[in-house]
């Protein structure tokens, strides 16, 4: 696991300033994705360089330091990621050599990666592996610039592009350090951003800054100056709604085994490895997998003291005793001011999830004892493990039976009548609309209503709805679970979930794999699992379920549903009238309505639960001081 970053074009002599101290700048700001080693190249004619620092997993030795050539000397990579299959893609690439066989420098991915590049083009390769990865590839004869991001989105790269330059990087501070590029406001993601607590899309909170997606692959053509975007992959046809006699067993033993494949697969480094342990469904079979391919594993939890409800420990340490695993507990008091803070310098966007606390923490104790950790992050997105699918058919059963003036009316009653925090509010005002316009909005921190009264002046003015950033990824007329998984897979996962992960664990340098999100696992749920294995009424994962009954042990309640939260509530109630609301007060009146403010802690205080809208709000208070946004 490493950061990358990068530039080219025939303007870059003009916009770098001294182009190999802009590498060794960029390079600088990703020390903490990658202590272990550094590199930069740049071309003879100076218009491309590219920068890495390198987390060491796979190949300790020199002989994996980057950026890499290939044999030919054709293509030149620098690569963040691991790729699962790379012996296997090792053994094609022997036998394609004239030779019988290659001769090989070391035992790096990388190595495997950019010879692949020679014998099967970018694209072939990128066709044939399994991994996360975003990657910069220069291939000297055509000269091209590729950037390439993973199928899900777990490893990130930002882009700016502007009058035949690109520069690239693993996060947005190590291209805020060159010289020239402004920090202004995007408004547009402003506003997506108070709508979800993340932004979907491909843009970014700065407006100069944008993201390739999930499955992006740009091609930035040197010396014409061009970019082309495209996707290198896409969710398969989805699946019939209902089961047929049989299918279901069929179906139980082969995410069975292919998550015991994939989890074996990303077992594989020469660093110790462990699983983190939530207490969950997920991370359970993730264990259990573990367990069953390598015998004796390490496994950690995090729990919180006085926070019954929050507490995953006694699930943790049952699976932990029936595995026999090598298992930690880590106990974790409230996060401060102080955390948040560091949290915001190193998301470079601000992001309302109250977990991403929990993950630094546990990453920096993890980070004492193993450099690698497989998470349970995806099987809700793939296997329909969240209620709000369950809610989703409740709420299609509602728009079959209601004429549309009726929802209409209750969507404006509710925003109405109904203050933020009240439970059920969001799928009431989510009535008026579409299937698609529904899953789009049903969870939402400030609807559209909110950021109306929310955002100062013309703040929120002339931009698009954030809603359609999330509509417009759902392009067939689909079922209601099979609309609302995706959209998720597609929005929420990779840029609320991965995107916690990936910067709470990279500012420990500890490097987290996800097994649910193996591409071929992937494909399997979104394209061969009916929705009656999903969700159902009141049932959720159902198919998941059956395979931790075949699994887990007895005890293990399967019907439990804990996400990986904090008390936040709590904590909030801790930190009254200290800088957790003392930093949302702050917020610039150019931007930020103080009087919502006030009424939404006033909401607050009344007990309507409005602690995600206040997280949203702080942090990003912080972000902007953090980074000198210009608004």
């Amino acid at each position: 696991m490493c950061g990358i970053a990068g530039f080219a074009g025939t303007a870059a002599p003009n916009r770098m300033g001294p182009a190999q101290r802009g590498l060794d700048i960029m390079a600088g700001c990703l020390r903490h994705r990658g202590p272990d080693d550094a590199g930069t190249w740049l071309d003879s004619s100076q218009v491309v360089g590219l920068a890495h620092r390198r987390l060491a997993i796979v190949d300790l030795s020199i002989n994996g330091h980057q950026p890499m050539d290939s044999d030919d000397g054709r293509f030149i990579v620098a690569f963040n990621g691991e790729i699962y299959n790379h012996r296997a893609l090792r053994q094609g690439l022997d036998e394609r050599s004239a030779t019988g066989a290659k001769r090989w420098k070391g035992g790096s991915d990388t190595e495997t990666l950019v010879e692949g590049f020679s014998t099967w083009g970018v694209r072939g390769t990128i066709a044939k592996c399994v991994g996360m990865f975003a990657l910069a590839v220069f291939d000297r004869r055509e000269r091209r610039l590729t950037l390439v991001r993973d199928r899900a989105g777990e490893k990130p790269l930002y882009y700016v592009s502007a009058l035949g330059f690109i520069a690239f990087a693993s996060e947005p501070k190590a291209i805020l350090a060159l010289p020239g590029f402004d920090r202004r406001l995007d408004r547009a993601s402003l506003s997506a951003y108070l709508a979800f607590g993340y932004v979907p899309g491909t843009g970014s909170m700065f407006a100069s800054i944008k993201k390739v997606p999930p499955a992006g692959i740009l091609e930035f053509a040197v010396d014409q100056g061009t970019v082309a975007l495209d996707r290198y992959w896409r969710l398969p046809p989805p699946a019939p709604l209902r089961s047929t006699p049989g299918l279901g067993r069929e179906l139980d033993d082969r995410s069975e085994s292919m998550l015991a494949e994939a989890v074996a697969a990303q077992l594989q480094a020469d660093v110790p490895v462990a699983v983190l342990l939530s207490g969950g469904m997920d991370s359970s079979l993730v264990a259990a997998m573990a367990a069953r391919a390598v015998g004796r594993v390490r496994t950690f939890t995090i729990g919180f003291p006085g926070a019954k409800a929050h507490d995953e420990r006694p699930h943790a340490r049952l699976i932990a005793e029936h595995f026999g695993t090598e298992h930690v507990e880590i106990p974790l008091q409230s996060g401060d001011l102080g955390t948040l803070q560091q949290l915001s310098r190193s998301m470079d966007e601000p992001l309302c999830d109250s977990s991403i606390i929990p993950t630094y923490l546990v990453s920096q104790a993890v980070r004492r004892h193993v450099t690698v950790a497989l998470g349970g992050d995806g099987g809700d997105e793939l296997f329909g493990g969240y209620r709000a699918y369950n809610l989703a058919r409740a709420q299609a059963l509602l728009r079959c039976v209601l004429p549309a003036p009726y929802r209409r009316f209750a969507a404006i009653a509710a925003r109405a009548a109904l203050p933020p925090g009240t439970k059920g509010r969001s799928y009431l005002v989510a009535l008026d609309g579409t299937k698609i316009q529904a899953a789009a909005r049903a969870v939402m921190l400030f609807d559209r209503q909110a950021r109306g009264q929310l955002l100062a002046g013309s703040a929120g003015s002339g931009s698009p709805m954030p809603e359609q950033l999330k509509e417009q990824c759902i392009e067939e007329d689909l079922s209601v679970i099979q609309t609302a998984t995706r959209m998720d897979f597609l929005n929420y996962l990779p840029n609320d979930l991965l995107a916690k992960v990936d910067r709470a664990s990279m500012l420990c340098s500890l490097e987290v794999r996800a097994p649910f999100l193996d591409h071929r696992l992937v494909e399997f749920a979104f394209g061969q699992v009916p929705d009656d294995l999903k969700a159902g009424w009141w049932e959720k994962k159902i198919m998941l379920r059956r395979l931790a009954r075949r699994v887990l042990p007895p005890a293990f309640d399967v019907d439990r549903k804990q996400g990986f939260s904090i008390p936040l509530r709590s904590w909030l109630q801790q930190q009254k009238g200290t800088e957790i609301y003392d930093s949302i007060r702050a917020l610039p009146r150019e931007l930020i309505n103080p009087a919502y403010v006030d009424r939404l802690l006033a909401w607050q205080a009344r007990g309507y639960d409005n602690s995600e809208r206040i997280l949203c709000l702080a942090m990003l208070s912080l972000w902007l001081q953090e980074f000198r946004v210009e608004y």
